[in-house]
């Protein structure tokens, strides 16, 4: 009965896991037309996406002129007295937007917002870029109803991005508006859905991370996200805005990617959701930059993450030895505990110490195993067929996560008394790895430190399993399993390297342990439950092998990369 007890309650903590994670990755629903003046509405913005991706409109196109056209009006009717800016490429005629939304104080430096309005020829850019487009306006209409902002708004909309970024380099190489700028905001897509994500700031955003801790509306950034999108080759309009000088924020959002840059992205198959998670957080930003008496200065870069809902936590890279020291004193803490109820052995602790590199070995390896199975070509047009049903995929890749951890809590727990001291190997190579994670690029290392905290205490708590406390030990698990899970969403989505993975299950399984090990420790058929996790796994990934994945929705004419004219610089990832 108790190991009935035990399955139950480590099941429902998954459940609760993986539902927050959903809540944390879900954009919010869209707010309808009828919403106050105040309010960003997406059902507002999406008339604009619909004439804006009417039809695939590349640069120098009559279809790019129609939707120019519209453009004006829009911002006529705005207030924001646009203009076209003319400028020869080495791609032909392009023209930039431009329109101001004036100021109290004119003296003061200029906030822009930005986002393309071309789109690729073979696409009608649904996502990319008219939701962008689209939500500026709403934007500014939101932002006209609190009266003159105290700075100008310059809105920008560019030409000619799916070219190389022309429009952009044209217009802060030789608009004499462009030096006016103190910070720009710019709004981008690589789908049609999800929550967006602020994925990139100029160097020394301390003070940008300041503001948007302040003012996030449900955020999805982290300074580990926005450290790796610089070491990667992707660009938007933003490089431009970065190499410039220019202070900043970077937005997209990067789900439903079947539809990037293909014939089916059209706003019926846009996720208005997605426009406004994307809207919100820009008018949010724009609210509190527009209005303040000065824009935020450079300032030393800081460590931050949401959390859940609006939290976002943020502090200055040397608070993370802090994190580390709390997290070794409440190890000790444990494993002072756990040593009054009973001897603690060496054997044991390296035991544990090698079941966390085994589980990461054996998830990661089984990840590349699956991802090579589903017979998927690599690249992103190559993987159209799983980018066609990606729910399905990623539900194969958290059930391997899933039975590789089984397999190794099996492996240990079922050593009876040794899984108190395992657990503090585990906790201990992983406190190692987070220590150097914080010496070689601290704006990393909360990945490792705050699931290690969260390990602690829960070890803390239930004295490393050989004390009480397993109701806590069961909320500290929902909550880390939920928060790892919306990165590691956040990982399959952006990139396609499955067994990346792997890292976020085996840190979830440090405050997942207490649950785990009684499992096995109370009775026997363990070995049939691991081997049921790997067969449903398989089994997964073997229907994405044998089975056709195309649908109306999806179908494989657009699964090919369309013959583009114009060569297209990397989006974000």
């Amino acid at each position: 009965m108790a190991r009935r007890s035990s399955w139950l309650l480590l099941i429902a903590v998954l459940a609760l896991g993986l539902l927050l994670a959903w809540w944390e990755s879900a954009p919010p629903a869209a707010r309808p037309a009828a919403s106050p003046a105040a309010a960003f509405s997406a059902m507002r913005a999406a008339p604009d996406i619909g004439v804006i991706a009417a039809t695939p409109h590349p640069m120098g196109s009559a279809a790019n002129a129609r939707v120019r056209d519209h453009l004006l009006a829009r911002m006529t009717s705005l207030g924001l007295s646009p203009q076209i800016l003319p400028s020869e490429s080495h791609r032909g005629r392009l023209e930039n937007i431009v329109g101001v939304l004036p100021g109290r104080d004119r003296s003061q430096p200029a906030l822009a917002l930005m986002a393309h309005y071309d789109s690729v020829p073979g696409s009608p850019g649904a996502g990319d870029d008219a939701a962008g487009v689209a939500s500026i306006l709403e934007v500014v209409r939101a932002l006209k109803t609190r009266g003159p902002p105290r700075r100008d708004l310059v809105v920008v909309f560019t030409d000619g991005e799916e070219g190389g970024l022309l429009g952009a380099k044209a217009f802060f190489g030789q608009a004499p508006l462009a030096s006016r700028i103190g910070l720009a905001i710019n709004l981008e897509a690589r789908g049609g859905a999800g929550r967006a994500a602020m994925f990139e700031t100029s160097s020394d955003a301390g003070g940008l991370i300041d503001v948007f801790r302040r003012t996030a509306t449900a955020p999805s950034s982290n300074s580990a996200a926005v450290f790796l999108y610089q070491q990667l080759p992707n660009d938007t309009d933003f490089t431009v805005v970065r190499k410039a000088g220019i202070a900043g924020y970077n937005f997209a959002f990067i789900g439903r990617q079947f539809d990037y840059h293909a014939p089916t992205a059209t706003l019926a198959n846009l996720d208005l959701g997605a426009v406004q998670s994307m809207g919100e957080q820009a008018l949010s930003l724009v609210e509190a930059l527009a209005f303040a008496d000065a824009l935020p200065g450079r300032a030393p870069d800081l460590v931050y993450s949401q959390v859940f809902g609006a939290l976002v936590a943020a502090y200055p890279p040397v608070v993370g030895w802090a994190i580390l020291v709390g997290a070794a004193g409440l190890m000790a803490m444990a494993a002072v505990r756990a040593g009054h109820r009973g001897r603690l052995r060496l054997d044991d602790i390296l035991l544990g110490a090698a079941g966390f590199v085994l589980m990461l070995v054996l998830a990661g390896g089984a990840l590349w195993l699956a991802r090579e199975a589903t017979g998927i070509g690599h690249g992103f047009y190559a993987q159209k067929p799983l980018l066609a049903r990606f729910e399905l995929w990623e539900g194969a890749m958290a059930a391997v996560c899933l039975a590789a951890g089984l397999s190794v809590a099996a492996l240990i727990g079922r050593a009876g008394d040794r899984a108190a001291g395992a657990w503090l190997g585990m906790l201990t190579i992983a406190f190692a790895a987070a220590v150097a994670a914080q010496a070689l690029e601290p704006r990393i290392a909360f990945v490792l430190a705050w699931p290690v905290g969260a390990g602690a205490l829960a070890a803390a708590t239930t004295a490393l399993g050989r004390g009480g406390g397993l109701p806590v030990a069961a909320v500290i698990a929902v909550a880390a399993a939920g928060w790892l899970g919306a990165l590691a969403h956040a990982v399959a989505v952006a990139l396609d390297l499955a067994p990346a993975l792997a890292l976020f299950g085996a840190l979830a399984a440090l405050s997942l342990w207490p649950l785990l090990a009684p499992v096995w420790t109370r009775g026997k058929g363990g070995l049939a439950v691991v081997a049921a996790a790997w067969i449903f796994a398989g089994g997964l990934v073997g229907y994405i092998r044998f089975t056709d994945p195309w649908s109306p929705r999806f179908p494989q004419s657009a699964a090919t990369a369309p013959n583009l004219s114009l060569p297209q610089p990397p989006k974000p990832l």
